[in-house]
């Protein structure tokens, strides 16, 4: 994780607590590594959600089995990554491969 350009934690929120889910992001925060929160398994109601988290900034939520928000979460993926964000680095794509790898997740 901590040669990754980004971290997808991708949590089930049915099992896991506000608690638990701020000690993953202070691990995250101390180590450096950049991160995003994705809460799965939000096949109800989504308020719901949010209440239960509401002290944890940025919490993506997705439904895996509906594909609902995963557009969402590319666009968000993409940004941060590719197209980076204010607070990173600038990335320089040597390899011809990574670049049309890339070009496919831009497409998508």
């Amino acid at each position: 994780m901590r040669s990754a350009d980004i971290v997808l934690y991708i949590f089930d929120v049915n099992t896991e607590t506000s608690t638990d889910l701020q000690h993953h992001v202070k691990i995250f925060k101390e180590a450096s590594i950049k991160y995003l929160l994705v809460g799965n398994k939000v096949d109800g109601e989504l308020n719901e959600h949010f209440s239960k988290y509401v002290e944890t900034t940025d919490v993506h939520f997705i439904s895996a089995k509906n594909h609902t928000g995963l557009p969402e979460l590319k666009t968000l993926l993409f940004d941060q990554t590719v197209q980076g964000s204010p607070e990173s680095e600038d990335s320089i794509i040597t390899n011809a491969r990574h670049y049309e790898a890339l070009l496919e997740v831009q497409k998508s």
